[in-house]
């Protein structure tokens, strides 16, 4: 049991749920008449992308995270999964998802595809802490399962019928990505980082004193703000065409949560300490309110039944495994 425990934590699997952006890609196509049988395998690939992304990133860092005391707790910084294990782990992983791949979806396309999503994940776990701009291969590799997905829905796999709701959906994933990435992630761990001499945004943006004080550059704020603020626009944008069904709660739920995912961007940069627990929490929060208006805007677009999948899947996975792994279906393990 404990063993099974040991590669639960590894690779993530608490966040095993968040496996729903092919899905999404697909829904961006055909609307609340995409099958509900189609969903296994549009999750499934994108799931087992996560488990072996989250542990071919710890098989990275494993240098740098065995010399910073906030990350003991990762289990192969722990010993009780050796590197070589982990290495083994990824790449049957990897091969069991291009598998899964082109079996499911047979041509170029799909399988062209997801071959870019693992070269960016394999290349930004690689490189993400040796230039800054290896965010870029995060947000396109995460986003680039949107076109995955999509694409295994359209007569054969033509990228050229993609409609503008793909595409607009595969931008504020993108951005978003960077938002949680380059934003979220790096404030996180910027201490970490700078300690290790790391090259990244937050790194070169952020300067924090030996009695935790943090000062946010400006640039990096508004870039922050820019972000979030561009996420929110481009997620409201589609009740501004006359073939898009919305409703009046809907926009005003969406704005709801535009202004909370606003307000917890606008607190987060501009923190005036770093302490890791209150940033995870912020952290939290601010992805509750911006995964919740990108739900509230797909729902008159995906129907009540898909509206409920993609908010229960998600759901259910963090607190089943959080329940499993900590006894606690609502903290985390202190290891992220």
């Amino acid at each position: 049991m404990r063993v099974l425990r040991n590669y639960i934590e590894l690779c993530r699997l608490h966040m095993l749920g968040l496996g729903i952006q092919c899905v999404v890609g697909a829904l961006t196509v055909t609307g609340a008449s995409l099958p509900v049988a189609a969903f296994a395998p549009l999750f499934a690939v994108h799931a087992i992308t996560i488990a072996w992304g989250f542990a071919h990133n710890d098989y990275n860092d494993y240098e740098l995270d065995r010399l910073a005391p906030a990350l003991q707790n990762r289990v192969l910084v722990r010993g009780d999964v050796s590197r070589p294990a982990a290495l083994k782990l990824v790449l049957v992983l990897l091969g069991l998802s291009v598998l899964l791949t082109y079996a499911m979806w047979p041509g170029p396309v799909p399988l062209s595809l997801y071959v870019v999503v693992a070269l960016c994940v394999v290349a930004y776990n690689r490189y993400s802490k040796r230039f800054a701009g290896s965010d870029l291969l995060f947000a396109t590799g995460g986003s680039t399962l949107i076109i995955l997905g999509a694409a295994t829905v359209l007569p054969g796999h033509d990228l050229g019928q993609l409609p503008r709701l793909t595409w607009l959906v595969f931008a504020i994933s993108f951005i978003d990505h960077i938002n949680f990435n380059a934003v979220l992630g790096g404030i996180k761990d910027v201490v970490t980082d700078k300690a290790q001499h790391c090259n990244t945004l937050a790194c070169r943006n952020i300067a924090v004193a030996d009695d935790g004080t943090m000062m946010v550059g400006v640039a990096f704020r508004i870039t922050a703000l820019a972000g979030t603020a561009l996420m929110i626009g481009l997620s409201l944008l589609p009740f501004t065409w006359a073939s898009y069904p919305s409703y009046a709660w809907q926009i005003a739920l969406c704005v709801m949560f535009a202004a909370a995912t606003l307000y917890y961007t606008y607190r987060f940069v501009s923190m005036e300490r770093h302490d890791r627990d209150i940033i995870e929490k912020l952290a939290r929060q601010r992805e509750m309110a911006a995964k919740s208006l990108m739900l509230c805007m797909w729902t008159s677009w995906i129907g009540p039944l898909w509206t409920l999948i993609i908010f229960a899947v998600p759901a259910t996975s963090f607190l089943l495994f959080n329940t499993l792994m900590n006894g606690n279906p609502f903290r985390l393990p202190k290891d992220f």
